[in-house]
């Protein structure tokens, strides 16, 4: 954003806003979940881990580690639930040597005198690389719903102890693939010469994003924004849009609302200053708005999926819409 800064030559302050971000495999979406692996030790552990972590989440939600040869013969029988998903944990790790090379001063001394040069010197160091790949099914129709995969690289000493790193890097980095959170992102507040901003300004600095928008609502409304240059006027609409952003109060009440209300003094101040921070912040907001939707989304197909609960008719694939991200069924 320094950049975006410069351009706008004014001074700025920093503050904090959150924004919730939806889990990336929506897994708690379902009340039955089975995380199926190999028969690796280290398969075993990243499954394990996974189940573990899913299982302090809710009391409500059976969570099972199977094997994978365990899943087809489950089907034919019957014994994987309408309302339940499948998670495939795979893992490939491969070794290897990679060259590496140092440079270091060394002084040469000849007939004609001494001289300092650098010297080039290569070494092999053992490297791991490892890789999960995450398959989700839907339980009874074993239809696709996503797949993706993480990898880690270890270098150092000793196979053994470059896995179980990698292992543990995975596990966690897995782990938090499945639930939403919350991200604490720094904002810029845009300084206006004007006392009514300055305190509205003051307010969001303290967290009060409500009070803040409140001022800056009652600022535009009124006369004192008339006056000002068209870049003042531009930073000041980019103020209300970050107090109307991060409103907890309007983002609770009418979320559709929100956003639209946040969007519009942000193009106001992209037509009067067609500044590029005023551009990377209409970015942020609509990301921010497609989080939110997301959410909304998992929330929905969580509830959905949780009435299909005890259900023992299984519809058949075809006729089964495409998956929302929140993977409703």
């Amino acid at each position: 954003m320094l950049p975006a800064l410069c351009v706008l030559g004014c001074a700025s302050r920093t503050v904090v806003g959150t924004v919730q971000v939806p889990a990336t495999v929506p897994l708690r979406t379902f009340p039955h979940i089975l995380v199926a692996s190999g028969h690796q030790p280290s398969e075993i552990l990243l499954a394990s881990e996974l189940v573990a972590h899913l299982q302090s989440a809710r009391s409500d939600q059976d969570v099972r580690r199977v094997s994978r040869d365990q899943l087809e013969p489950m089907r034919q029988r019957g014994e994987i639930p309408v309302a339940s998903v499948v998670v495939l944990v795979e893992l490939d790790a491969r070794s290897r040597t990679r060259t590496r090379f140092s440079t270091r001063p060394e002084t040469v001394c000849g007939p004609t005198g001494c001289f300092t040069r650098n010297r080039t010197d290569s070494y092999d160091v053992p490297t791991l690389f490892a890789q999960t790949r995450i398959t989700v099914f839907e339980g009874p129709s074993a239809r696709v719903l996503q797949r993706l995969s993480l990898d880690v690289t270890e270098e150092g000493r000793g196979y053994d102890r470059m896995r179980d790193r990698a292992v543990r890097r995975l596990a966690v980095r897995l782990k938090n693939l499945v639930d939403a959170r919350v991200e604490q992102v720094r904002v810029r507040l845009l300084d206006v010469n004007t006392p009514a901003v300055e305190q509205a300004l003051l307010e969001m600095e303290e967290g009060r994003w409500r009070e803040g928008r409140v001022r800056l609502e009652r600022f535009v409304r009124g006369d004192g924004l008339s006056p000002l240059s068209s870049s003042d006027r531009a930073r000041v609409y980019y103020d209300l849009a970050m107090a109307r952003r991060f409103d907890p109060v309007s983002l609770e009440r009418d979320p559709e609302r929100h956003f639209q209300a946040a969007e519009a003094p942000l193009q106001r101040a992209i037509r009067l200053d067609p500044a590029p921070l005023y551009d990377e912040a209409l970015r942020a907001l609509r990301r921010h708005r497609s989080h939110f939707v997301v959410l909304q989304e998992q929330e929905q197909a969580a509830e959905h999926n949780y009435q299909l609960r005890g259900q023992t008719t299984i519809p058949p694939p075809e006729t089964l819409p495409t998956p929302p991200p929140g993977y409703g069924q």
